[in-house]
């Protein structure tokens, strides 16, 4: 099974505030691979095809549900805002496409399983441009 990785690094050391975001972006749901928990990330549409992750928040899978988080859809390009904090359960700083269920989570070395269906980590390969959601829970 091949897994697709989105690798993040944040610059620390200095102070920054949250990014203000457009009128166009949404939220996506996440999960954390090694604590399991659920998590939402802020998306910014830079341009067509192109996203900006700005922010990682705790949410609960219900609470994702009833905001519409599930219903979203991230497909092209992704990049990070300088203030973008990560995985909010573990810091984690790498991200994961799952090639099962095609969800989305954070990927720490050592990880065996995908959060969301269990299929097991198996080949990954590093990817330019994703295709994800947030439904199908």
């Amino acid at each position: 099974m091949f897994f697709s990785r989105l690798l993040l690094y944040l610059q620390k050391g200095f102070d920054m505030e949250i990014t203000k975001v457009s009128k166009d972006a949404f939220a996506v749901f996440a999960a954390c691979a090694r604590t399991r928990q659920y998590f939402g990330i802020s998306v910014d549409p830079v341009a067509r095809g192109q996203y900006k992750f700005v922010w990682a928040f705790k949410i609960s899978k219900d609470q994702a549900v009833k905001e519409g988080f599930d219903r979203q859809q991230v497909k092209g390009a992704i990049s990070v805002d300088p203030g973008f904090n990560f995985c909010p359960h573990c810091g984690g700083q790498e991200f994961v496409q799952c090639g099962n269920c095609g969800k989305f989570f954070c990927y720490y070395e050592g990880a065996s399983s995908c959060p969301h269906c269990g299929q097991r980590i198996g080949q990954i390969t590093t990817a330019n441009e994703f295709s994800f959601g947030g439904g199908g829970f």
